[in-house]
């Protein structure tokens, strides 16, 4: 169930433009992200984020910033570290 939640939130995700999403991947680099067709969902509990702040009247406007968040197998019951 965790593996379909993720993958379901991920393709949300992945259609926006202000996100960067890198599955399965221990070193993200803008040049290789993942597309959501070729997510290996044995791997959909690491993910990689960029994210891109497009809103002109934020403080943070054209701020790149990166995260990474670890999923727990029982997700969503369990919340991401």
């Amino acid at each position: 169930m965790s593996q379909a939640v993720l993958l379901k939130e991920y393709k949300a995700l992945a259609r926006e433009k202000w996100v960067q999403i890198d599955v399965g991947c221990a070193t993200p680099t803008l040049m290789a992200w993942t597309h959501p067709e070729q997510i290996d969902e044995d791997n959909i509990y690491h993910w990689n984020l960029a994210l891109m702040v497009l809103n002109p009247d934020s403080l943070y406007y054209g701020g790149y910033f990166k995260a990474q968040m670890n999923f727990p197998k029982d997700y969503p019951y369990k919340p991401p570290g």
